[in-house]
Parts: structure tokens; sequence; C-alpha cells
């Protein structure tokens, strides 16, 4: 499986920061409310790095 890595302006073809910004507050509504899973981060550590995971679950939001 590869690492599909996205550049800035990538992001920004897909995404405006208003809308970016508007789901950061959605999400984080959710995870004060208690709608939204999210486990300790995980680490990775190999011989030349370390992988950092961060994964995490919403509720349905009907949108």
């Amino acid at each position: 499986m590869k690492l599909r890595i996205l550049s800035r302006s990538e992001i920004l073809s897909l995404i405006s920061m208003r809308d970016a910004i508007g789901a950061m507050a959605r999400a984080f509504g959710q995870l004060s409310a208690g709608s939204a899973e999210m486990p300790v981060r995980g680490a990775l550590t190999t011989g030349d790095g370390i992988s950092l995971f961060m994964p995490a679950r919403l509720g349905a939001t009907g949108e």
C-alpha cells in the first residue's frame, strides 16, 4: 500500500480554509458531546524514524 502525500495546492483545490475550519468545529463539538471516538495516539518506531497515528471516528452527522 502506498501512502499518498497531498501538496498544499492539492488540498486547497479540495477544500477552502473556511470549510476546513467549519469541519474542525463540528468534529470538536462531537468530541465534547461524547459522540466521537478518539483513542490515544499510537507510535511505530523503526530504525530510522517514527510514524505517529491518530485515529478517530465521528458519529453520523446527517450531512
